[in-house]
């Protein structure tokens, strides 16, 4: 039981970690584009742009996602993403 209790507590530990780490990369991507469609931008950079110019690997992905389902972009598999109409 005690073993169990300092394996539970060990995981929880390292989740909430990540969880942190992960949610203000995520934040800094998801604020970066929010600012750029309210700048008036028609469409936003690629994921590896992103990934590259903000150093945040694999969050531009779901900030891309939470934006599109928003409703504030359109995301184009193989093309531009492009900014919808929102004003």
């Amino acid at each position: 039981p005690q073993f169990a209790r300092a394996l539970t507590a060990l995981r929880l530990n390292w989740y909430n970690q990540h969880r942190d780490w992960y949610n203000q990369r995520f934040g800094r991507v998801y604020e970066h584009l929010r600012a750029e469609i309210l700048a008036g931008a028609e469409t936003l950079p690629s994921e590896r742009r992103l990934s590259e110019g903000l150093g945040a690997a694999g969050t531009p992905c779901g900030a891309l996602k939470r934006l599109q389902q928003s409703g504030l972009i359109r995301i184009s598999h193989g093309g531009a993403t492009k900014v919808r109409d929102w004003r």
